[in-house]
């Protein structure tokens, strides 16, 4: 598997019933996925992704995501909140968490951002300033560390929404 290129693995079928689909893919062989492969991997495929998958995928793959396709696979599995994913995208760990980057957040919508829910614990605080004026509304500061909200920038706090603010504490670093 760690031999195919991302193109060959680009040819794969995003949808199930396709012949040879994304959903073939074993959780070792997503586990396996190198960020080479990682990076050249298409917004399609990413979106065929199980929320199982993308759980099994490294640090380092998942910093090797293009923005524009770390942004489908949020789209497409906020898009199906079902069973185990309930209302926030299933797939980032603390393990894997991590690896989301900078550019991949920011180049999340509001809706995207919101989707991550409880997931958002585990991004790096560093991904945090990365937020934008447009995608920050999405925040739910609930579901944040106090180090997250420690490395907000002053301009992203007063953006935060409605509400946002009136739940911080000096706990989470900031001077209320």
């Amino acid at each position: 598997f760690t031999a195919l290129t991302p193109a060959q693995l680009n040819l794969l079928s995003p949808t199930a019933g396709a012949g040879a689909d994304v959903t073939d893919i074993t959780t070792d062989q997503a586990a396996a996925l190198t960020p080479v492969q990682a990076k050249g991997l298409s917004s399609a495929f990413i979106r065929g992704l199980t929320t199982v998958d993308v759980a099994m995928l490294t640090p380092e793959a998942i910093s090797a995501i293009s923005p524009k396709a770390f942004a489908g696979v949020v789209a497409n599995l906020a898009g199906s909140l079902t069973g185990t994913l309930g209302t926030s995208i299933g797939g980032l760990t603390v393990d894997n968490g991590i690896g989301v980057t900078s550019a991949q957040l920011a180049a999340l919508t509001s809706t995207q951002v919101s989707a991550i829910g409880a997931n958002f614990v585990y991004l790096s605080p560093d991904a945090m300033a990365s937020l934008t004026k447009s995608n920050i509304a999405g925040l739910n500061v609930a579901n944040t560390t106090s180090e997250q909200i420690a490395a907000l920038k002053p301009a992203q706090i007063q953006l935060l929404p409605t509400g946002a603010v009136a739940s911080l504490t000096s706990e989470d670093g900031i001077a209320v």
